[in-house]
């Protein structure tokens, strides 16, 4: 029988990848009495997936500028996905 294993290399996910992981992530979560106080908080998370799903849209023309936010947006939440997928 073949052993699943969770995967914490979230620099393999393709953009959209990780935008959909946080979002799996930030789901599990929200009403989860298990983790009643994460850090940082929910509240940060859902702001941060936001910003950057916002900046994902316009980093899609390939702007350098715009390709530039994008990456300074993750850089809010996605230190903090290993461990809440350990959650």
């Amino acid at each position: 029988m073949k052993t699943s294993k969770l995967n914490l290399a979230f620099s393999r996910y393709t953009d959209d990848s990780q935008e959909t992981k946080a979002e799996s992530i930030l789901q599990g979560l929200t009403g989860n009495a298990n983790f009643p106080s994460p850090v940082p908080s929910l509240t940060e998370l859902q702001t941060g997936i936001t910003n950057y799903s916002t900046a994902l849209v316009a980093a899609a023309t390939k702007d350098r500028v715009k390709v530039a936010e994008k990456t300074s947006t993750v850089v809010s939440w996605k230190p903090y996905l290993p461990n809440w997928a350990c959650m």
